[in-house]
């Protein structure tokens, strides 16, 4: 499950039932501890890193085969990460300071979760389109489902153009 604080910006939290093993994690990318806005960004602009949110995914595949090389099983297991600045200062703001904190997380947090939804759309489940497979054949398609769901990652990030078409803009000017 996602961190209660991931929770409390309004992501809705999922109960995976499936053959797939899900193992979610997340919380805070790095704490923040500016007092302004233009501090914070100051501080991620910083990092000298293209996104400052992030969602990552390791998808595992174990396959079971008979004697002809025939797949017969297969359990996957993904390892999943949403990661977002958190404020250490939040509280002390004003409210249209934390206001407009709260919704750039908010936006960010939107935008991670759409590469969480494409992960878990790609890979949940995957397993059981391999039973009856060649073990080879198998092998190559979970190859390309991995390619298939990063080119899907990038293509949401263009036209998203990494967020900011969902909000991911800090608005500094606000103190």
């Amino acid at each position: 499950m996602l961190p209660e604080s991931a929770c409390e910006r309004g992501v809705r939290r999922r109960t995976i039932v499936a053959v797939t093993t899900w193992n979610q994690s997340g919380g805070d990318f790095s704490e923040l501890w500016g007092d302004t806005l233009q501090d914070l960004y100051d501080e991620m602009n910083g990092w000298n890193l293209d996104e400052v949110g992030r969602c990552s995914w390791h998808p595992e595949l174990n396959l079971s085969w008979d004697d002809n090389q025939v797949v017969t099983s297969g359990t996957l297991t993904v390892d999943i990460e949403v990661l977002v600045p958190a404020w250490a200062k939040r509280s002390d703001a004003n409210d249209a300071v934390r206001g407009e904190w709260d919704r750039w997380s908010a936006a960010l947090m939107t935008h991670e979760m759409g590469h969480y939804d494409l992960a878990y759309r790609y890979l949940d489940n995957f397993e059981d389109t391999l039973r009856g497979m060649p073990k080879d054949d198998a092998w190559a398609a979970f190859e390309q489902v991995k390619r298939d769901l990063q080119a899907a990652s990038d293509s949401y990030d263009s036209s998203t153009n990494h967020g900011i078409g969902q909000g991911t803009t800090l608005d500094t000017s606000i103190t």
